[in-house]
């Protein structure tokens, strides 16, 4: 596993959570193909739709507005995507074929944000558990041993999350 890595979840509807480890260089690609990371059933969606990446801290960033070791947010579609931080009842923020966009956590993500049907569009909370954890579990590769769940708390000698051992 990669030194600097963040551990997410991916969740939408009445779906199980997925756990999913994102580290430097590694992108996890959003769309309706069987081979994407987070696969989303609709036909609105592009096949891959959209990208969710890492920007290691000390590197180069995406854009000059992307501090390092953000999670980014990148449209690959031609119907777009939208965004907004979990609990803000304001308006999706629009992606357009290309553009990205620096991720505060938690946050939602509309695929697509132009469809004509509303009601076929899909909407995935993405939240950042951790950074760094110790041999995380990935959905995707079946690998790892702890599934984090939450961070507990934190104090002088470490932080604490509520885990499940996978073994």
């Amino acid at each position: 596993m990669d030194s600097y890595v963040k551990v997410v979840t991916v969740s939408q509807a009445n779906q199980r959570p997925r756990h999913l480890v994102v580290g430097p260089g590694q992108v996890l690609v959003i769309g309706r193909a069987q081979a994407s990371d987070i696969h989303v059933e609709s036909r609105e969606v592009s096949a891959r739709h959209a990208e969710l990446s890492l920007v290691p801290p000390g590197k180069e960033s995406h854009s000059d507005a992307t501090p390092p070791g953000q999670l980014f947010l990148r449209d690959c579609s031609t119907n777009g995507t939208g965004f907004k931080v979990t609990g803000n009842s304001g308006q999706w923020k629009p992606l357009r074929d290309g553009e990205g966009e620096a991720l505060a956590s938690p946050l939602q993500v509309l695929v697509p944000l132009n469809c004509k049907a509303k009601e076929l569009a899909v909407v995935l909370t993405i939240r950042v558990v951790g950074d760094s954890l110790p041999d995380a579990y990935d959905d995707r590769t079946k690998a790892g041993r702890w599934r984090y769940h939450r961070k507990l708390g934190e104090g002088a000698l470490g932080i604490v999350y509520r885990a499940t051992d996978t073994n």
